[in-house]
């Protein structure tokens, strides 16, 4: 039910508007930034040719110049402005590494990175095991939605990945599902962590929306999403009451204590 204010609460709200407009710009100017690093990537584009690229840095944006290194030798003839890439004209698979310039001054290289030789990067995958509802359907797993953070505090991304399973339904359809799991990854592959959100939040297309991001500075991403009694986080603590089941005999939860909760380590 909408609930009307009174008229003079109105121009209270107002001004309160125009005053946290004004305090936000200020506040929106000191954006918390992560803490990368250069993320140098080599990738063979042909026999004959390396692109080299890195991540240019917000504090350097405007100000800065570079030159990459193949091995020990710098291969750019003058410092590279205007782009954060580089085609290197050769024929073996070398390590690169780059090197901001400020003011003249050269800075500490970068880590150096081994050539791809694909232009693309296979990550294995460990899908969560299936399982069974209550009314005797059996499902597996399948990679859905992703996004990516800094989750270890090693100045490169890792990615967090959502798994569903095979039997979730979108709001308009009924029937039980299996729980969503929310899987830390590192680049290669490795498991850093699993959130199993239980069984009192469905799967499906709309239920579960997730953040990454390194809120609070420290350097490690943290991880925002909806959850429930039920939920497992990645140390294998159980949010609230294990034994709460609130699902219907439809499949749906239609009641029941939700919670918007903060992961991190």
């Amino acid at each position: 039910m909408k609930k009307e204010l009174p008229t003079i609460t109105c121009l209270k709200i107002m001004l309160f508007i125009a005053v946290f407009g004004f305090l936000s710009m200020s506040v929106i100017a000191q954006k918390q930034m992560e803490n990368l690093d250069r993320g140098v990537l080599a990738v063979r584009t042909s026999s004959s040719k390396v692109l080299v690229s890195w991540r240019i840095f917000g504090t350097e944006f405007s100000t800065a110049s570079y030159n990459v290194y193949r091995g020990s030798t710098k291969i750019n003839a003058t410092p590279i402005t205007g782009a954060s890439n580089f085609e290197d004209t050769t024929t073996t698979n070398s390590t690169y590494s780059v090197s901001a310039i400020i003011d003249g001054v050269e800075q500490q290289l970068s880590n150096t990175v081994n050539t791809w030789a694909d232009i693309y990067k296979k990550i294995p995958l460990t899908p969560p095991p299936g399982g069974t509802t209550p009314d005797n359907i059996s499902y597996t797993y399948t990679a859905n939605d992703a996004s990516v953070g800094d989750l270890d505090g090693d100045g490169q991304y890792e990615l967090v990945l959502k798994w569903t399973p095979t039997n979730s339904h979108d709001n308009a359809h009924k029937g039980y599902t299996g729980n969503t799991f929310l899987q830390g990854l590192k680049m290669d592959g490795t498991v850093l962590w699993t959130i199993d959100l239980g069984r009192n939040i469905r799967s499906g297309a709309h239920y579960t929306q997730f953040m990454v991001y390194d809120l609070d500075g420290d350097g490690k991403a943290e991880i925002t999403c909806k959850t429930a009694d039920g939920t497992i986080d990645g140390s294998g603590t159980i949010l609230g009451d294990k034994n709460a089941d609130y699902r219907n005999n439809r499949g749906y939860v239609l009641e029941g204590p939700e919670y918007l909760s903060l992961f991190f380590w």
